[in-house]
């Protein structure tokens, strides 16, 4: 499989792509960050999808649209979606804020606790206060830039300079 640039690979995440923290429906306290990138089926896309599984990693599916068209979905989770949004983020432009946010969230956050049995255990309620207050962010990121972000979210601004402690967040 020949190599992709991944000057192409940021624009094309850039435009078609998606960085979201979101919580398990079943454990509102337990946070995961997932990147996906969805695009309509085509020979080229299928191509391009198979070369990041390989390099990646990570889950492709097939879903149907509401046109009846079928289109792919490739997620990464967690430390993989770190990985690649690193490798992409000096390319990235629509996307550069909230890549760096998610890396620097997963990168920073405590450590999964488990009791006796194996089971995790719940967070603590600041964690999970922090947590969706970055989760929000990522969120307004989609629609606004960092500069309207912080302009407008005072409750948010505590958290950037916190997960940016030695870093300009602003420009």
């Amino acid at each position: 499989m020949d190599g992709i640039d991944i000057r192409y690979i940021a624009g094309f995440f850039d435009g078609e792509g998606s960085i979201g923290i979101y919580y398990r429906k079943k454990n509102k306290d337990r946070f995961h960050l997932r990147t996906q990138l969805t695009q309509n089926k085509s020979d080229y896309v299928e191509y391009l999808m198979n070369y990041l599984m390989k390099i990646y990693g990570g889950n492709l599916g097939e879903q149907i649209t509401l046109s009846g068209h079928i289109k792919y979905n490739w997620q990464l989770n967690a430390d993989k979606a770190v990985h690649f949004l690193r490798e992409i983020l000096p390319h990235l432009i629509l996307k550069k804020a909230q890549a760096d946010i998610a890396i620097k969230w997963q990168t920073q956050r405590p450590k999964v606790s488990r009791d006796k049995k194996g089971r995790i255990c719940s967070k603590c309620k600041d964690t999970v206060d922090y947590d969706i207050k970055i989760a929000k962010i990522i969120e307004l990121l989609k629609i606004f830039d960092i500069n309207e972000v912080m302009s407008n979210q005072n409750d948010l601004v505590k958290v950037l300079v916190e997960l940016h402690p030695l870093a300009v967040v602003k420009g």
